[in-house]
């Protein structure tokens, strides 16, 4: 249909509320956390329970846009049933 949607990332409450009050469309909580605000070097030490931690604090500060979120280094590469099984953790629990 041609229509730009918007995506941004964020990974706490006061980013998310912005999110949700500038109207985007897609918010993105990713890996990067590790490096923007977590102070790794690199994304491969973040965990999943790093990613549902500022899932949830993002998911309480905006309401409207999708919420998507990475799998983290380690979280999926064992077999299908463990990236399943992490997607499942993100969305119960994030």
């Amino acid at each position: 249909k041609g229509v730009p949607i918007s995506m941004v990332t964020a990974y706490d409450f006061p980013s998310a509320v912005h999110v949700d009050k500038a109207g985007i469309d897609i918010v993105l909580v990713g890996d990067s956390v590790g490096m923007v605000e977590l102070g790794y070097d690199t994304t491969l030490p973040v965990t999943l329970e790093d990613i549902i931690h500022h899932c949830k604090a993002v998911s309480r500060g905006c309401r409207r846009p999708l919420l998507v979120a990475d799998l983290p280094f380690g979280s999926f590469e064992t077999s299908p049933e463990q990236a399943a099984a992490s997607a499942i953790r993100i969305m119960k629990e994030g």
